[in-house]
C-alpha cells in the first residue's frame, strides 16, 4: 500500500512544506502517540483538541491559543493524527487554515456508523487486553497481543479497511499497517510505549510496531510473522527484532526521526534459547523440538550469525542433512515420515521446518495448498498424506 493519500492532498493543497525532524522520547501517557511529546504546548493543546474532535466526529474545530499555530504545525499535528493514531480510522482528510485557526474533518463514515464500528474494536481489544493482562512480564503480555492479532486476521490487500484496527480486529483483513495499528492500540492500552513505524520499500509503503521495552527499543511485526500459508500460524520470525532485518527499507521520517531498534538481547529465538551457532546444533535443536512435541507439525529456529546461517543452508541443500535428522528423531516419534519442508529467512536467520505424519490431510499443515504441483501430491500421498 502506498502512504495514506489523504494527508498528501492537504500538503499539495498549500504547498510543500519540510518537517524539521524531531527526537523524542515518548509520550507519559502510553494511549496518546508516541510523537505526540514532540510537539509544543500549543501543539499537544491543539492535538487534544482536534482528536477529541474526530473521536465525535466534529465536521471542525478552531483552536484558540495565545500563539497561533503555523501551518507547519498544523500539518505537523494532522500526520501524527492520520499516521500514528491507530483509533482514528474513519477520517478521509483534514484540511487547515492557518487564518483562521481551524481543521476542517471530512469523515468516511457517519458518526452512528462510526459508533458501531468503534464499540467493535474497542469489545475486541479490550478482550486482548484483559487476555494479555494474565501475563506477568511486560515480554509474554506482547507475545499475547502479537498471538491474538495474528490467530485472528489474514493478510489481505483487498479489504476495505485493511489499513485500519477495524480491519486487523473485527473484520480480520489486514495489511502491514491494520496489524502495526491494532498492535500499538493495544500494547498502549497495556501501558506499553510503541509506535507504528512507516517505512518504504520498491516504492510501496509498510508498517511495523516499535515497541519499547527493558530500556531499548524492538520492531514486532506482526504482518511478516502473519504465514497465512502455514496452518500453524506461530511464526516469530519479526518478534522483538533489530532495524537491520529491515535493511533494504527506508524509514518514513517526512514528521519525526523514529527511534532506532538495535538492541537484540529480547529477540525470541534467543530468548528461548531456540538459536545454533553450527550445523550440529542445529540438528540437536530439531530434533529436541519434534521429540518434545510429538504433536506439532511446524518448528522453526534460528541462528547465531550470518556466516552460520549460510553454511547451514548450504548443508540442507546439498546433503541429507534434513533425511538424517529425520531418522534421528524416528527413534523417539516413529509416527512421523522422512519428508519434511524447508524454508529459510535470511534477513532473521530463521529456518522453518514444515514435518509431516501419515494419515493426516494436506491442509493441516498449508492453509493454501495451490501452489503444490501434481508430482508434489502424488509423492504427499504416497506418505499417507491426503
Amino acid at each position: 500500500m502506498k502512504i495514506k493519500a489523504i494527508i498528501l492532498s492537504v500538503i499539495l493543497a498549500f504547498g510543500t512544506f519540510a518537517f524539521a525532524p524531531v527526537n523524542v522520547y515518548g509520550a507519559e501517557n502510553t494511549e496518546l502517540p508516541y510523537f505526540y511529546s514532540g510537539f509544543t504546548d500549543s501543539e499537544k493543546a491543539a492535538y487534544e483538541s482536534l482528536r477529541t474532535a474526530a473521536l465525535n466526529s466534529e465536521a471542525a474545530v478552531t483552536i484558540t491559543a495565545e500563539t497561533p499555530l503555523t501551518l507547519e504545525s498544523m500539518n505537523r499535528i494532522i500526520g501524527v493524527l492520520l499516521y500514528y493514531d491507530p483509533e482514528h480510522f474513519n477520517m478521509s482528510g483534514i484540511t487547515p487554515d492557518a487564518a483562521s485557526q481551524t481543521f476542517t474533518i471530512a469523515y468516511r463514515y457517519d458518526k452512528e456508523k462510526y459508533a458501531v464500528m468503534k464499540a467493535a474494536v474497542d469489545k475486541r481489544a479490550n478482550e486482548i487486553l484483559a487476555t494479555a493482562g494474565k501475563q506477568r512480564s511486560v515480554y509474554n503480555k506482547l507475545i499475547t497481543i502479537h498471538d491474538e492479532i495474528i490467530k485472528n486476521c489474514r493478510l489481505d490487500e483487498t479489504a476495505t479497511e485493511k489499513s485500519s484496527v477495524y480491519g486487523a480486529l473485527v473484520d480480520g483483513r489486514a495489511d502491514s499497517f491494520g496489524y502495526a495499528e491494532a498492535f500499538c492500540l493495544i500494547a498502549g492500552k497495556a501501558g506499553i510505549r510503541s509506535f507504528v513505524n512507516i517505512y518504504t520499500k520498491g516504492g510501496a509503503s509498510f508498517a511495523r510496531s516499535t515497541v519499547y521495552s527493558d530500556s531499548f527499543w524492538y520492531n514486532i511485526d506482526c504482518a511478516k510473522d502473519d504465514n497465512s500459508r502455514l496452518a500453524a500460524n506461530e511464526s516469530y520470525t519479526y518478534f522483538m527484532v533489530p532495524d537491520s532485518c529491515y535493511s533494504d527499507s527506508s524509514p518514513y521520517s517526512a514528521y519525526f526521526i523514529q527511534p532506532t531498534a538495535n538492541a537484540i538481547n529480547n529477540y525470541y529465538y534467543k530468548a528461548l534459547k531456540l538459536e545454533a551457532a553450527n550445523d550440529i546444533e542445529a540438528q540437536n535443536l530439531l530434533v529436541k523440538l519434534i521429540t518434545e512435541n510429538p504433536k506439532k507439525n511446524t518448528f522453526r529456529f534460528s541462528f547465531t550469525d550470518n556466516a552460520a546461517f549460510s553454511n547451514f543452508v548450504k548443508t540442507v541443500t546439498e546433503t541429507d542433512f534434513i533425511t538424517d535428522t529425520l531418522d534421528i528423531a524416528l527413534r523417539t516419534v516413529p509416527v512421523i515420515t522422512k519428508a519434511a519442508d524447508v524454508s529459510f529467512n535470511a534477513k532473521t536467520r530463521v529456518v522453518t521446518v514444515v514435518v509431516y505424519y501419515p494419515d493426516t490431510v494436506l491442509s493441516a499443515y498449508y492453509s493454501d495448498t495451490s501452489y503444490f504441483s501434481e508430482e508434489q501430491i502424488l509423492y504427499l500421498k504416497s506418505l499417507g498424506i491426503n
